[in-house]
């Protein structure tokens, strides 16, 4: 087996983490706690999870789900991978998602199943789309043509990714409001978000002995890589609501 490289990578950022703060509480969402050694454990297990579906570095994986701890989760296992996260915002309506699958050329689509009914009917009109998953955080079952995302995980192995990665490859495809035109999709580094999160860490004081709340949707580059990737990165404690409840 290759040996795993150093890296200015996401990927390298998580599993750094987990090796320095191992059983420190990283994430809080609900009533689970997940220690950096169980965030690195769970984002390889995604990683290797959407590897047996096929996918491959440069590859696209759209995620429409609120907040929880799969979001940061996705994120890193894709960038253990060097395939791309393309986030979705949930307030869309189908139409306006399926333009973001399709012109992303996302080749799996994990929807959260509360939001499963806005796109149930139409789901003929993500073409790019080769597997859906589905994430049940609630008692809702799984669609025919589905898999069940948290059931998978939870059969994949632990195996640290070998796959080479770049700082200089994307690992996020966040798309633009659209409200000028149709939307864009902005082209994020590794590197360029490792920069962000030093950036974020340097001027924002963040300390490992923080503990911090994760309201705004983490679809939204403010939320995920301006709060909750930096403060992962420094070891510190991140509480997820679900969703903004006043």
């Amino acid at each position: 087996m290759a040996n795993i490289i150093n890296r200015d990578t996401i990927g390298d950022m998580a599993r750094r983490a987990a090796t320095k703060y191992g059983d420190k509480t990283a994430i809080i969402f609900r009533d689970l706690k997940l220690s950096f050694y169980d965030l690195e454990r769970e984002a390889r297990r995604f990683a290797n999870l959407m590897t047996s579906y096929g996918i491959k570095k440069g590859d696209r994986v759209a995620i429409y789900a609120y907040n929880s701890h799969y979001y940061p989760i996705s994120m890193i296992g894709l960038a253990k991978i060097g395939a791309i996260q393309v986030p979705i915002n949930y307030m869309l309506n189908a139409e306006e998602i399926a333009y973001i699958i399709n012109h992303s050329g996302s080749r799996i689509f994990i929807v959260e199943d509360i939001l499963y009914p806005i796109i149930a009917k139409d789901q003929e009109k993500f073409s790019t789309v080769e597997k859906w998953g589905f994430i049940p955080l609630g008692d809702s079952s799984v669609p025919e043509g589905f898999f069940d995302m948290i059931a998978e995980m939870e059969t994949m192995p632990y195996d640290e990714p070998q796959v080479e990665v770049s700082a200089e490859d994307i690992v996020q495809i966040p798309y633009t409001s659209g409200t000028e035109s149709k939307p864009k999709g902005a082209m994020l580094s590794h590197r360029a978000l490792m920069s962000q999160y030093h950036s974020c860490i340097f001027d924002g004081q963040y300390d490992t002995y923080d503990v911090s709340l994760h309201a705004l949707p983490l679809f939204h580059c403010a939320q995920l890589h301006c709060f909750l990737m930096p403060y992962l990165y420094i070891g510190a404690t991140n509480v997820i609501m679900h969703k903004a409840d006043p």
